[in-house]
């Protein structure tokens, strides 16, 4: 027996020792196709727990016997088997995945797709383009980075929302902002300045109808679609922080405006008996023999307001559970000295767990909190800009004292400037108020259900919802203001609740067929309450409260809800890769819109075509995708601004016998319906020597029953009201534009570039007329023309004999009347720009990372109102500074200039417009990454980056007025100057 064991050991021994003499140490290197080494790469032995991975260098050692099989293999690559052979080098070439590394986006209410395979025009922007941009609105980020995407900053006020159009404007009436969705739930356009940016996994923006008709009646102006960050499946957790400081200054400041002596010059050019004026020219002297020239930009606004951000993320998964949970803090100083700024806090947590194996479940939830404080914007002289630009040169905000040595300094602040009873803001703000806070609140959960392989039943309740409250305090101490001892109180409570339940069924069958169905139903009920009340009273600025205050002078309040209820299907067809077909329909009814067309249906369908996947385009080396897509369809615009706009309506009316009355001031309309827009959209997208990617589309759209306020036969007793009656066209194209010049495996450097071409125009009036025209307003539509073409008198320049300005009449001719009969179209030049787009530059080098983007708009024509007091001498002499272009005002017969002389009243006419085109850097960004062999000496640091960012830190423009890009409608009106930023900050993920 002893024997036998020992010849049993022997030969195990001996077993043994065979297998390690056969196993050889077998090295190699892993490349791409363009030969670069592939850095982590796993190279694993077939069928044993033996393996290793590539260095830095692509480079690998492994122990496999001469029959065993290496599989190599990374994300990003094809993955490859190869047979060892005895060989004891070996080297192996990956070649992309494209299917594997594409990124999948939901669109819709289904599941997830690859971008390649959705028939729709669907642009992605991923979170790494919005992370670093120093702004509270995620909106300022996407600028210039999608085709047809026009978004402006009308307003640099730190907690300012922006204005977004996608593709032109197909309304004349109701709202041109797209459709903002939020992971699945519809949100309101708020969301731009209330989420974290740091919560954003991408955006995606949805052009035609084959991505949009899903969504009906809201999906007009397309779709802004949301999607925040989740743990993902074998993710380890991470630990994630960040933060920002920064400071901004007023950017593009491009009003040339005149000095104390120019000013002084151009008063005695106007009124010549100055010159004579002993008290005046005292006066002059004392100004230049103490060279006062006041500089009231930098006295009302900070050249270092600044900015913090704040943020830390968990993120991780379980083998059933994933999660994303954040914090975020941000503030930021306006650069207006007082009274304007923001803070903001957020929370956001997203949860999904298995809690069966048919079954899961998922929560998200969202809440933001923000105060702000606000000033004053318009084109009058409460508002700082306006302000900076016409504050007299030589006048300060000080008393002058007048020193015992000739020498001058400078006493109390005013309240109220003496020269023309303006209050000085600085101080009028540090006794006023005018504050804001809102909560926001996003959340939803769902149950997904799947009780066999392909199908989804997921049932999903959500809402969207904010309550706002303003208050504004006019202290007792602050004796100029006609609202002292004043409390005014102002509160908005809005929230959506959305029922949505869907059931998706997914299937392939043999032959390459695959085959999605989804059916779904939705609810929405909508809700707002608003409350404002002014009470007077007050007497001591300790005790500002409203329930300090004595007397309620006003109060209003209001209490309306609209619903929608829907049915929709969509079906997705695809055959071996190839050929993919997609439709949908919607049905959408809802409380908006009259009795006889309450519901209305909309539909899409599209066709795509992978013509690289085609055998005989495949070894074609030089082209790497090929795409052509098609699609129709139509959606809805239920943008109304009154949610009760085809209902008959009452108020109280005049008093009658001592009683009150009531009476109709609104007329029923059960047939206000839809306003409708049908898109075609065609598509060619492909890439190229492995270099350039290409995505050229053509859109048409049509809008038709355009509402429209039309007017009434005066013996209604009423004057208008809202009906279908017009129609519009946009057509253009989109051109994108990516461009990998150099890619190596430690450099690489990129450019990207995009351009929209639309253009606009009328299409049908009301009862069929030609143009419509409405001189007060200083609006015309036409068909065939522009719906934001100018229309205004046109100036014809001065005459030279007698100073009179001249405008054109309706025959072309020159007069010197001026009246609401010569205005007409000024061709060419639209408030609007046909013209837009963006581009960009990324380098990058072992860790070191530079990034460049620019926006730019085509020519715009926008009316500056505050040339009403810089360009308006007969009015405003001696109460106003004025554009140095005034210096050449006419003073004497045979002067050839465009400035009328002095005594002519002051006209809106198109002298007062000015091309708002530019273009803009409008982020700047250098970063560095700590080394990975850094970080890991640290056990717990897995990633660590710093970098420096600089926001629009260069504008191109022939605009006139003091920034291209804020205003309201197609004018300045006053509003609050756009900021120049440079951030520095940094970010560790352990």
């Amino acid at each position: 027996m002893q024997k036998i064991k020992l010849f049993l050991s022997v030969a195990a021994a001996l077993v043994f020792a065979g297998q390690i003499a056969a196993q050889n140490k077998v090295t190699g290197i892993v490349t791409d196709m363009t030969n670069e080494p592939v850095p982590g790469a796993a190279v694993l032995v077939s069928g044993k727990d033996t393996g290793t991975s590539t260095n830095e260098n692509g480079e690998f050692s492994v122990a496999a016997a001469p029959s065993d099989t290496l599989i190599v293999d990374i994300i990003g690559y094809v993955s490859q088997r190869i047979p060892v052979d005895g060989r004891s080098t070996i080297l192996v070439k990956l070649a992309d995945d494209t299917q594997q590394i594409e990124a999948t986006v939901v669109i819709g209410y289904g599941s997830a797709q690859k971008i390649g395979n959705i028939v729709g025009s669907v642009k992605t922007v991923s979170a790494g383009d919005i992370v670093e941009r120093p702004s509270a609105n995620i909106g300022d980020a996407l600028q210039g980075k999608v085709a047809g995407l026009q978004i402006f900053n009308t307003s640099g006020e730190p907690n300012s929302n922006v204005s977004v159009r996608l593709r032109g404007e197909s309304s004349l009436s109701l709202s041109n902002e797209p459709m903002y969705i939020m992971d699945g739930v519809p949100v309101s356009s708020s969301v731009f300045s209330s989420i974290n940016p740091q919560d954003i996994e991408n955006i995606s923006i949805l052009k035609d109808a084959s991505s949009t008709a899903i969504y009906g009646s809201r999906a007009a102006n397309g779709v802004i679609f949301i999607t925040t960050k989740q743990g993902k499946k074998g993710e380890k957790p991470t630990l994630a922080v960040r933060a920002q400081y920064g400071v901004s200054m007023l950017t593009n400041y491009n009003m040339d405006m005149m000095n104390s002596k120019e000013l002084i010059q151009f008063e005695e050019m106007c009124q010549p008996s100055l010159k004579n004026d002993v008290a005046y020219q005292a006066r002059k002297a004392f100004i230049l023999g103490n060279n006062l020239n006041y500089d009231w930009t930098s006295y009302l606004f900070d050249d270092a307001a600044p900015m913090l951000q704040a943020d830390a993320s968990l993120r991780g998964a379980t083998e059933n559970t994933n999660y994303y949970v954040s914090l975020g803090y941000y503030s930021e100083n306006g650069t207006f000295k007082v009274n304007s700024g923001t803070d903001r806090f957020n929370f956001r947590t997203n949860i999904d767990t298995k809690i069966a194996k048919w079954a899961k479940f998922g929560a998200n939830l969202a809440i933001s909190y923000s105060k702000s404080k606000t000033t004053t914007t318009g084109w009058y002289k409460q508002t700082p800009i306006v302000q900076a630009l016409t504050n007299l040169p030589y006048r300060t905000p000080y008393e002058i004292l007048y020193n015992e040595d000739g020498t001058i300094s400078y006493g109390d602040r005013y309240e109220t400037y003496p020269w023309d009873q303006m209050p000085d803001l600085i101080e009028y703000y540090n006794k006023n108020t005018n504050d804001r806070q809102n909560v926001n609140i996003t959340g939803q959960t769902y149950i997904l259900l799947t009780p066999f392989k392909g199908l989804n039943i997921r049932a999903r309740q959500s809402v969207d919802g904010f309550d706002y409250t303003g208050e504004a305090i006019y202290k007792p101490s602050y004796t100029p203001g006609t609202n002292r001892g004043t409390n005014v109180q102002g509160f908005q409570r809005y929230y959506q609740l959305i029922s949505t339940n869907t059931a998706e069924y997914k299937t392939a069958f043999k032959g390459g067929h695959n085959l999605t169905l989804l059916l779904g139903h939705e609810s929405i009920l909508k809700h707002q309450k608003t409350l404002s009340a002014t009470g007077t009273g007050l007497t001591d600025d300790r005790l500002t409260q409203f329930g300090s205050t004595t007397t309620v002078t006003s109060w209003d309040g209001g209490d309306s809800e609209c619903t929608f209820n829907s049915f929709f299907f969509n079906v997705n067809y695809d055959f071996n890769d190839k050929y993919f077909l997609d439709a949908s329909v919607r049905t959408d009814g809802s409380s908006l819109f009259g009795a006889n067309h309450r519901y209305a249906t909309f539909y899409s369908v599209g066709a795509m075509w992978k013509m690289k996947n085609e055998s005989w385009l495949q070894n074609v080396s030089w082209l790497d995708d090929l795409n052509l897509n098609v699609s129709y369809g139509t959606t809805g615009n239920s943008g109304l601004g009154s949610w009760y706009a085809s209902y008959g309506l009452v108020s109280s009316g005049a008093t009658y016998n001592g009683q009150d009355g009531w009476g109709i001031t609104q007329v029923k309309n059960p047939d206000l319906t839809w306003e409708t827009v049908g898109t075609l959209n065609v598509r060619l997208a492909g890439r190229v020597f492995d270099r350039v990617s290409f995505d050229l589309q053509y859109y048409d759209k049509s809008s038709w029953n355009l509402l429209m306020s039309v007017p009434f036969s005066a013996t209604t007793g009423h004057g208008s009201g809202f009906d279908n009656i017009a129609a519009m066209n946009n057509h253009g194209f989109d051109l994108e534009l990516d461009i990998d010049l150099i890619h190596t495996r430690n450099f690489y450097w990129g450019i990207s570039g995009n351009v929209n071409y639309n253009k606009n125009e009328i299409t049908k009036l009301y009862r069929n007329l030609d143009e419509l025209s409405f001189p007060l307003k200083s609006l015309k539509y036409q068909v065939g023309k522009p719906s934001s073409l100018i229309f205004t008198q046109i100036r014809a320049g001065v005459d030279p004999r007698d100073g009179a300005p001249m405008w054109y009449d309706l025959n072309g001719n020159l007069t010197k009347t001026y009246s609401d009969d010569i205005m007409q179209f000024w061709e060419g030049h639209d408030t609007n720009s046909p013209w837009s787009g963006g581009f960009s530059t990324n380098l990058s080098w072992n860790g070191f990372g530079l990034n460049a983007d620019f926006s730019w708009i085509g020519e715009r024509w926008i009316f500056i109102d505050e040339r009403y007091y810089t360009m308006n001498a007969t009015d405003m002499l001696l109460r106003s500074n004025f554009e140095k272009k005034m210096l050449d005002i006419w003073t004497t017969p045979g002067q050839v200039t465009d400035i009328p002389k002095y005594g002519t009243p002051y006209r809106h006419d198109s002298s007062r417009f000015s091309n708002a085109s530019f273009i803009r850097l409008k982020n700047l960004s250098l970063s560095y990454s700590l080394p990975k062999k850094w970080l890991e000496k640290t056990k717990a640091i897995s990633n660590a980056k710093i970098y420096l960012t600089g926001r629009n830190l260069l504008t191109i423009t022939d605009f006139e007025g003091y920034d291209p890009e804020v205003g309201y409608g197609n004018a300045t009106s006053g509003m609050y100057p756009n900021s120049r930023q440079f951030v520095i900050g940094a970010e560790i993920v352990f």
